[in-house]
């Protein structure tokens, strides 16, 4: 199977069989992605009991492997050619069991799955909570039963291969905020992943949603948005607040329950000043997750995001609730596949794929593009 690599550029020690497809920006640093033939692994059912041998059918690259790809790029280029300069990306996935260990019980071979990344709990007993991988693109995968679950079969790949940490993430947080049909909801930064999940999800539950964005929106785009939602523009581009007519009525009309922010360290000072008595607010995640991220965002933004006297003020004032959440149950990813799965719930779209060869322009899509929506699939299913 050809699959997605990743090296530093120019890297110190040759790598047999690999092919440079692209340089690729990532933060304030680059990396180079690379074509490699890997062949199926070898898997003993009886040394991995509990396990299953999964061939990877198509990937995608959330915010959070950004900051992987930066860790592993550092990793690589400290280890100043002692070891093969290669690793591999990507902590969401969907693919084939090929094989089983003699004790699964809750997967067969061709079930098509998903990660299940439960936390804080373990999903078994001795198994570790949380990302089932984080190196998807190396094509062959041996997990435990339990850290995967089948998908629907009305889902398609593509479209499945970006759902687990969405699914789980937004189901977690909504039912974690307590969201109600009477809330008045702010998610911030619309076009992320993560926050288009949550505003698919809050659908069904029917709360008037307003959602923020930097970034401009084509009418295309904006009609992939459900009817309770209202579009909020954040008119310049070194602020992550609403322009001041729609902050002092958010305010003015009591301000709203509950916030989804996927990025704390951009919105909290905003959020807590348009919220309301005994307010929710909700985040999973910063901007600031590597020193090469963020270097574009203002200082002065970050300073008044993390004001720490003015927050504390506001939640004591407010009486407000600021909660942390990561990841998800394993009923939260079920019941958010089930609600994708009959319709309930339209996931984000699929923004564009890809096959291995073009795995430069697939971090690119990922990782680079303001303009993007949705999630980008590298696929490798039928490309040998």
């Amino acid at each position: 199977m050809k699959v997605l690599a990743i090296t530093p550029p120019n890297a110190l020690t040759p790598i047999s069989g690999i092919t440079i497809t692209g340089d690729v920006s990532v933060g304030s640093a680059t990396v180079s992605a690379a074509v490699l033939e890997i062949g199926r692994i070898d898997f003993d059912p009886v040394q991995h009991p509990h396990c299953v041998l999964i061939r990877v059918d198509a990937l995608t690259c959330n915010y959070r492997d950004k900051a992987i790809v930066l860790s592993e790029l550092d990793r690589l280029t400290a280890a100043n050619g002692d070891t093969e300069q290669v690793t591999f990306v990507g902590s969401e996935f969907c693919g084939t069991v090929i094989d089983i260990g003699i004790q699964v019980t809750q997967l067969e071979e061709g079930d098509r799955v998903i990660p299940n990344a439960q936390f804080p709990d373990a999903p078994a007993e001795g198994v570790m909570p949380g990302i089932a991988t984080n190196h998807a693109s190396v094509g062959w995968l041996i997990l435990h039963e339990s850290k995967l679950v089948t998908v629907p079969d009305t889902i398609p790949t593509t479209t499945a291969a970006g759902l687990a940490l969405g699914c789980q993430t937004a189901h977690s947080m909504i039912r974690r905020a307590r969201i109600t049909a009477d809330d008045r909801v702010l998610v911030t930064s619309a076009r992320s992943v993560t926050s288009l999940f949550v505003i698919a999800m809050l659908k069904p539950i029917g709360a008037q949603v307003w959602a923020t964005s930097t970034s401009s929106w084509t009418d295309e785009e904006k009609a992939t948005l459900p009817d309770n939602v209202s579009l909020v523009p954040v008119v310049q581009e070194d602020e992550y607040f609403p322009n001041e007519t729609l902050a002092r009525n958010f305010v003015a009309d009591g301000g709203v329950t509950a916030v989804f922010d996927p990025f704390f360290d951009l919105h909290l000072a905003s959020a807590v000043t348009l919220m309301s008595q005994h307010g929710r607010y909700i985040s999973c995640g910063r901007v600031r997750q590597h020193q090469a991220l963020g270097h574009d965002i203002g200082d002065t933004v970050a300073a008044q995001a993390l004001n720490a006297d003015y927050i504390f003020n506001m939640m004591v004032i407010k009486n407000l609730s600021l909660i942390g959440n990561c990841l998800g149950s394993k009923n939260d990813l079920c019941d958010a596949l089930d609600m994708v799965s009959d319709g309930r719930v339209i996931p984000p779209p699929v923004d564009s794929v890809f096959g291995p060869a073009e795995g430069h322009r697939f971090l690119e899509r990922s990782f680079s593009d303001s303009n993007r929506l949705g999630n980008v699939i590298l696929e490798y299913r039928g490309l040998g």
